[in-house]
C-alpha cells in the first residue's frame, strides 16, 4: 500500500473520473498480519485521509458521509466470506478520521 500527503488530483468535470497525479511524496507502508509493520506509518495514513477530505467541498459533507458509510459497512461484511480488503490497524484509522469529518 501507498500513502502520500501531497494529495493533487485531476477531475474529469463530465465523468468523476479522478486520476492522482504527483506522487513525489509517496511512501510504501507494511502490514504484518492485521497491523502496520512500524508505528510512524498511522500518522502517514492519517495525513493521507486528511488530504483526501478535505477535498470534499462541505455542502457535499452528508452526500460524501454516506457513501463512506456505505463503504465502510462493505468491508465489515467482506471479512466475513473470508475476504479482507482492509487491515484491522488501517480500517480502524478509516473509521476514526471519517468521524473527524462526518458526524452522526
Amino acid at each position: 500500500e501507498v500513502v502520500t500527503s501531497d494529495v493533487q488530483p485531476l477531475m474529469n468535470i463530465k465523468t468523476g473520473d479522478v486520476l492522482f497525479i504527483d506522487l513525489t511524496e509517496a511512501k510504501v507502508i507494511g502490514f504484518q498480519g492485521t497491523h502496520l509493520k512500524k508505528p510512524d506509518d498511522e500518522g502517514l495514513i492519517v495525513s493521507f485521509c486528511n488530504e483526501m477530505l478535505a477535498l470534499i467541498p462541505e455542502e457535499l459533507y452528508p452526500v460524501a458521509a454516506d457513501a463512506l458509510k456505505d463503504e465502510l459497512k462493505a468491508m465489515e461484511g467482506a471479512g466475513t466470506g473470508g475476504v479482507s480488503f482492509l487491515s484491522s490497524d488501517l480500517y480502524s484509522i478509516l473509521r476514526t478520521q471519517a468521524s473527524v469529518y462526518f458526524s452522526d
